[in-house]
């Protein structure tokens, strides 16, 4: 948790048409809302090279009461048309439609500030030198009527080598989990200990 990048969420309603006039009164609040960010960055210490700020506008179309948060990134007071695609595009993306010959209506202006801090390398896992040399045993494993009893190769995910794939089916033991590989799929522990199944074309 040390490591988790700080943050702190702004909000303000403001229920208004989707107007060029309007449009300008929620860029203000943005403006105002980072300026309440930048104070808790100051007071949080963090340097102005890891500060980011991200804004959303909660909108809607006139008569639902439900919203959906649009991205607005890099917008400035001439790009109103560029929000309403971008609301149309959140609402398709959300709900599967569009609805552009009903009004849009903004609900509420939203920042996050987001303090970046800088993570611990990733130690990369080794494994174990081969396979064979990861397998502990191997048990017959049903698993359904088309495959029947298979006798099923088992590993220790630990002793795994890196990049080696390692075709299903497989069972994979650790400490607090087993995986299963099927038949059909594959399975490749990466250089962070990453168990990547792939099904077999």
């Amino acid at each position: 948790m040390l490591l988790t990048d700080l943050s702190s969420d702004y909000v303000r309603s403001y229920f208004s048409d989707c107007t060029a006039e309007n449009w300008t009164h929620v860029l203000g609040l943005f403006q105002a809302m980072e300026a309440e960010g930048a104070g808790w960055f100051a007071a949080e210490g963090v340097q102005d090279s890891a500060r980011r700020f991200n804004r959303v506008l909660d909108a809607r179309y006139r008569g639902q009461n439900f919203e959906v948060k649009v991205d607005c990134s890099g917008l400035g007071p001439d790009d109103l048309g560029e929000l309403q695609e971008r609301f149309h595009a959140a609402h398709i993306k959300e709900y599967g439609y569009d609805i552009r010959h009903r009004a849009i209506q903004f609900v509420s202006a939203r920042v996050q500030a987001i303090g970046t801090v800088e993570k611990a390398p990733q130690a990369e896992v080794r494994g174990g030198d081969s396979l064979s040399g990861a397998q502990t045993s191997s048990r017959p494993v049903y698993f359904d009527d088309s495959h029947c009893w298979i006798d099923t190769p088992v590993y220790s995910r630990g002793a795994l080598p890196s990049g080696v794939t390692i075709p299903g089916p497989a069972i994979i033991n650790e400490m607090s989990a087993t995986s299963l590989v099927l038949p059909g799929q594959s399975v490749i522990a990466d250089r962070w200990g990453n168990l990547i199944v792939e099904t077999r074309l």
